[in-house]
């Protein structure tokens, strides 16, 4: 009672207040108009006339703080004259104390300079009660805020700063309390004193200036708790607030909504008390502020906080929203914001309408997000063509609204099968438009129930399959155009799931249960063209289907399988059933190993099967082998059976291993001669029981003396081949299978050797005593030719009547040795013939040269410089041997016969050189190649190659530079830039030697790079494809990044240049070779010259096409065909098109193309074209395809085509 007694008494005090306020405003009135009677002359006039109405200005704030101080004495006290006398009275003292300027200086010459607020050129407004903190307008849109005494009261108070903004004729806003600056005479304002402190409700503080604010670093805002629409729609302030003290904050609702200047730092800011910040930065287009450090645990309410600013990319990563409730249109029209809202704790949201709508950058990452308690998504995505959410995991079953969710949105695949939808979404029909313009659309999976619209811009067909619990799929459509538009479960079938997929990219899977009493719910996926389930993130059947009395195995192409060849894994190249795999009633197989050891698993198999018996796997008993199986089936007789027999399984097998008396293994000895020969009848191995010794056998091998060797005898053996003792030990046992090699010692043994001199009619022969046998004869040889008249001696044979010699110092004496001398006879002087062969990896050979036998060549010896050059390679000599290293064959060597010698060539390639990287660009003339050194850098420059053929070989005709070390691009402007060539490139070292020559040492070949060319044919075909899409068909330029499109319009001055890139990945391919770039959003009735250029990265011009036009005319419309079945004439009509100078139509007929004439109608088709054509009487498929032209000149111009079947 006492409140609002005190209430009423202080609305009584306000009342009078307001009725002197209207009695002042009254007397400033007067006071003004008497002003001039104060002045001395008209300068001084003007200034004491400011200073008066300040001072009466002043007054009313004055009188209302006296009044307010005495807000508690009673109504009665407030009568209206006293009320009226007491303002008249302070209105005349402020009056009295203004003074003119001549008044004023004469005081300051009598007292000194004391009035420090006062501005001559304008008005002064104290901005506390003490006027230490105070405001200066020079009359020329500037206000400076300043402090007398940084030590005094630096507080500026709200009610202070509206009422000089009133008295700057503020507007006032429908706001209560709030009032804009932007009808004031104030543009800038100027914080000129550091410490300065705003008010605790500093709320539409700057809003609505229309110039600068400076010195807002100076402020202190360590007191302010609000800071909504602070600088709302102050288009030129860009407040320095980075060192602000936020951290008493609340509300910053609105703060820089519409300051489209502002770029504020706010990276340090300490919001953890801001509970709003709705609108805080929409349409702050300038604003991209750093607010990663942010602590927002406290925000409720995030409504359009970046709303409509373009220029915001804001990090929001590391942000906490756990307390966030509202996020409607959060990043709406944000065009440059792709925020990371990946680990975002969304469970408390209940509105995310238009959240990311239009922002044309975004692709959120929302897969784990908890949408659980969101009642609000329509337009979420809407228009954000980069968003591909995925959104399959999400909980929806308490959205009431979903309406144009991801309307033109970027989504390409989007499976929402297992959506759960809230009742009233299904209800009242809010899904509409879900899918409306979604031009990447790929596949869609919806949830149960949902009924919807798609289109997807293109000539792209879709299937269309209906899906619905315990039911087979439905095909609703086999190829659907989805360009103008569908309505997905028209019916509005609560059961039934639709999946809809291109059919050029995707096929389905249909899951059929195969005889199964159990349909699966999800008996459908779809997968991606010659890929699988798995790689095309999809799933078999989570239900599986069930039959009685069967066991379900899996799922198989072929309907009769009895065992799954399909899963996750298998590749899927067009649409295709799989079937469920049963598995029959089984039986069990069980082995007993019946005193063995081990275990054999037991298995199943279907009962009445054919069943093969395995190999033992038991290990058998102690001096026991496996000798076959007992087989009992069911409960008839056992029968023995061996390993591989068939039996029919038709009830439970038990088969138990039978052993038998292990037999003693043998192991066998073999015996090596060692050099030896095996005497007649004798045998080099020797078979003895495992674990025995073979002591008998081998002593009867060496009393028997079963190998020989001339100059040796058998002494024993051993289990070294180059042992030179008898070291085998004869006791002991052997158990595996071994070689013994034979010991021999020498027995020092000699003969003679006999030569025949006799043979050849000399006296007598030639004896050599003391020969070694076993062993070369070595120089014994030597000294023992004789002369024969008329022949040359050659050597010695142990054949009599021999023409060339077979025994030589190297060669082995035997016992009493008798060797024959062989001669030539010398009276015709025989001739041996010498081929040299180039050896270089061709046939390529040098003149043969003719010798006489047993001479040398001499300098009929081939010089090096007779030798072709060969590349890569140093010619180092001749040799005998085709693979020889060095050479053998010299000017001096003895020529015994024909022979074939061969060039050697000493390989200059060294690996320590290392191989170059070589990248090669197309450019307008030529080809550039760019090199990248090899790590080793030892190389001294680098020789270049250019082939036409891939598997080219270097060489000095394909060589087209050699350049220096850091020379790292070379232009090969010889080059056809239209061909393709293939590069390559070497390093080289030009300063190495061989055995004194100068050569040049060379590294790896580079791997052979293909230069892609420019397209010869530069020809452009433009065809008008839909409603402002014009198709450009042409030969891709492999080398271009991008393609450029210019379109002008030759006949329209007024029209506006159009400018498009088409990225090289994103041309079409054609069945032509071709490609093909859709140019869309062009006006429609325009003649248009399209120019098409291919460019490199930078932008650099590669290729520029001859240009192309089109008339852009749209499809004929209200276009209707019809066939009499009796007559079996085809009727057509459409409505003539306005600008059309005529029309073709053409129709396939047996195979041939025949024209259907046209002409206009009549009466009730004045407005139509009309025309007919006979079809064959045989019933079939006719296909007609009719399209409008435009005729210019001589040349005809066609409009978009419209091609229709009929029966």
């Amino acid at each position: 009672m006492k409140n609002s007694e005190l209430n009423r008494k202080n609305v009584g005090a306000a009342g009078i207040a307001s009725k002197a306020c209207a009695w002042i405003l009254s007397i400033m009135l007067v006071v003004t108009g008497m002003a001039p009677s104060f002045a001395a002359n008209k300068a001084a006039t003007k200034a004491g006339r400011g200073k008066v109405q300040t001072a009466v200005s002043n007054a009313f704030p004055s009188f209302y703080k006296n009044t307010k101080s005495s807000s508690k004495i009673s109504k009665k006290n407030f009568d209206k004259a006293s009320l009226k006398n007491k303002a008249v009275k302070s209105i005349k003292n402020e009056a009295r104390n203004a003074k003119t300027p001549n008044e004023a200086k004469g005081k300051e010459d009598k007292n000194g300079k004391q009035n420090k607020i006062k501005n001559k050129r304008g008005q002064t407004f104290n901005l506390n009660f003490s006027g230490n903190v105070y405001a200066e307008f020079d009359g020329n849109e500037n206000l400076i805020v300043s402090a007398k005494n940084t030590s005094g009261d630096m507080n500026i108070k709200k009610e202070k700063w509206r009422v000089m903004r009133e008295g700057l004729k503020a507007s006032k806003r429908s706001i209560k309390g709030a009032s804009g600056w932007k009808r004031t005479k104030v543009k800038n304002i100027r914080f000129n004193t550091n410490g300065i402190y705003l008010p605790e409700y500093s709320e539409y503080f700057f809003n609505e200036l229309q110039g600068k604010i400076d010195g807002c670093e100076n402020l202190n805002t360590s007191k302010v708790k609000r800071m909504n629409n602070m600088f709302e729609k102050a288009p030129y302030a860009n407040p320095d607030v980075s060192k602000w003290d936020v951290s008493n904050v609340n509300n910053m609702n609105g703060m820089f909504y519409m300051a489209t200047s502002a770029n504020p730092d706010v990276s340090k800011w300490n919001v953890s008390n801001a509970t709003y910040m709705i609108r805080m930065f929409q349409q702050a287009t300038s604003a991209n502020p750093d607010v990663s450090g942010w602590e927002v645990s406290n925000v409720d309410n995030m409504n359009w906080m970046f709303y409509g600013a373009t220029s915001a990319n804001p990090d929001v990563s590391k942000w906490n929203v756990s307390k966030a409730t509202y996020m409607n249109g959060m990043f709406e029209g944000a065009t440059l914001a792709n925020p990371d809202v990946s680990r975002w704790d969304t469970s408390e949201v209940t509105d995310m309408r238009n959240m990311f709508n239009g922002a044309t950058s975004a692709n959120p990452d929302v897969s784990k997000w908890n949408v659980s308690k969101v009642a609000y998504m329509n337009g979420m995505f809407g228009g954000a063509t980069s968003a591909n959410p995925n959104v399959s995991g999400w909980d929806t079953s308490k959205v009431t609204n979903m309406s144009y969710m991801f309307e033109k949105s970027g989504i390409k695949k989007i499976n929402l099968s297992k959506w759960k939808l809230n009742e009233e979404v299904l209800k009242d029909n809010n899904t509409e438009g879900m899918f409306s313009g979604c031009s990447k659309l790929e596949y869609l999976k919806t949830p149960a129930g949902m009924r919807t619209n798609i289109s997807v811009a293109g000539d792209e067909d879709f299937k269309i399959v209906l899906l619905r619990k315990g039911e087979s799929p439905v095909v609703e459509k086999e190829s659907e155009n989805l360009k103008n538009g569908y309505i997905i479960n028209n019916n509005n079938n609560r059961d039934v799931l639709t999946h809809i997929y291109r059919k050029d990219k995707y096929v389905g899977v249909v899951f059929d249960k195969n005889g199964g009493n159990y349909e699966g719910w999800m008996n459908h996926e779809i997968v991606s063209k010659d890929k699988n389930i798995k790689d095309s993130k999809g799933v078999l059947p989570e239900t599986k289907p069930e039959r009685e009395g069967h066991k379900f195995l899996g799922w198989s192409k072929s309907k009769t399988a009895t065992a799954p060849d399909f899963d996750e894994n298998t590749i899927v190249n067009g649409d295709i059933t799989a079937y469920a795999v049963w598995a029959a009633p089984k039986v069990s197989i069980t082995f007993y190993k019946n005193g063995g050891e081990g275990d054999m698993q037991a298995t199943q198999v279907e009962k009445g099967s054919e069943y093969q018996l395995p190999e033992c796997a038991f290990t058998a008993p102690a001096g026991k082998e496996f000798d076959k199986w007992e087989v009992r089936v069911g409960i008839a007789k056992a029968v023995e059976k061996i390993p591989n027999d068939k039996i029919i399984a038709s009830a439970d097998v038990k088969i138990k291993a039978l052993w038998k008396t292990k037999p003693v293994p043998k192991v066998v000895v073999t015996l090596d001669s060692n050099g030896g020969v095996l005497a007649g009848g004798a045998s080099a191995t020797v078979a003895v029981d495992k674990g025995s010794a073979v002591k008998e056998q081998l002593e009867a091998a060496v009393a028997n003396k079963i190998f020989t060797k001339d100059g040796y005898r058998l002494i024993g053996f051993s289990k070294s081949k180059f042992a030179t003792q008898a070291d085998y030990n004869l006791d002991s046992p052997v158990y595996l299978g071994t070689t013994l090699y034979a010991v021999y010692e020498e027995t020092n043994e000699v003969t003679k050797l006999t030569i025949k001199y006799t043979e050849v009619g000399m006296d007598e022969d030639e004896v050599i005593e003391n020969v070694p046998t076993g062993k070369p004869i070595g120089d014994k040889l030597d000294g023992h030719e004789r002369a024969l008249a008329g022949h040359r001696f050659l050597g010695y044979s142990k054949e009599k009547n021999a023409v060339k010699p077979d025994f030589f110092k190297k060669s082995i004496v035997t016992n009493n040795l008798v060797l024959y001398p062989v001669y030539k006879e010398t009276g015709n002087v025989d001739k041996a013939k010498v081929a040299f062969k180039l050896n270089d990896g061709t046939d390529g050979s040098l003149k043969t040269q003719e010798v006489t036998k047993y001479e040398s060549l001499g300098d009929k010896m081939p010089t090096k410089d007779k030798v072709p050059a060969r590349d890569g390679y140093l010619f180092t000599g001749w040799a005998k041997s085709k693979a020889a290293r060095y050479p053998d064959f010299f000017r001096g060597t003895t020529v015994k016969g024909d022979m074939t010698v061969y060039a050697v060539w000493k390989s200059l390639y060294d690996e320590r050189l290392g191989q170059a990287v070589l990248k090669v660009s197309v450019k307008a003339k030529g080809y550039e190649l760019t090199i990248e050194p090899p790590t080793a850098n030892l190389h001294t420059g680098f020789e270049i190659f250019r082939s036409e053929k891939k598997d080219f070989k270097p060489s000095k005709d394909n060589m087209i530079a050699t350049v220096d070390r850091d020379a790292l691009k070379y232009l090969d402007e010889k080059a056809d830039n239209g061909k393709a060539y293939y590069y390559a490139v070497r390093a080289i070292d030009a300063d190495g030697s061989y055995n004194g020559t100068k050569v040049t040492y060379i590294g790896k070949l580079s791997d052979k790079v293909l230069a892609a060319s420019l397209p010869k044919d530069r020809g452009v075909t433009a065809t008008v494809t839909g409603k402002g899409v014009v198709g450009l068909e042409f030969n891709k330029t492999i080398a271009a990044i991008k393609y450029k499109v210019t379109v002008t319009a030759p006949y329209d001055k007024k029209f506006k240049t159009i400018e498009r890139f088409v990225e090289a990945d994103k041309l079409m391919a054609t069945a032509e070779g071709k490609v093909k770039a859709n140019i869309t959003r062009l006006p429609m009735g325009k003649f248009l010259t399209f120019k098409l250029e291919a460019l490199e990265a930078d932008n650099t011009k590669l290729v520029e096409y001859g240009n192309s036009f089109a008339f852009m005319m749209g499809a004929v419309d209200k276009l209707t065909a019809k066939v009499n079945k009796k007559s079996r004439v085809l009727n057509i009509k459409f409505k003539a098109m306005k600008g059309a100078s005529g029309y073709e139509v053409k129709i396939v007929i047996n195979g041939k193309v025949k024209t259907i004439k046209l002409k206009k109608g009549k009466k009730k088709l004045k407005n139509f074209m009309v025309g007919s054509i006979k079809l064959p009487k045989k019933k079939g498929k006719y296909t007609f395809t009719i399209r409008a032209f435009k005729k210019i000149g001589k040349l005809k111009y066609y409009g978009q085509a419209v091609t229709k079947t009929v029966k």
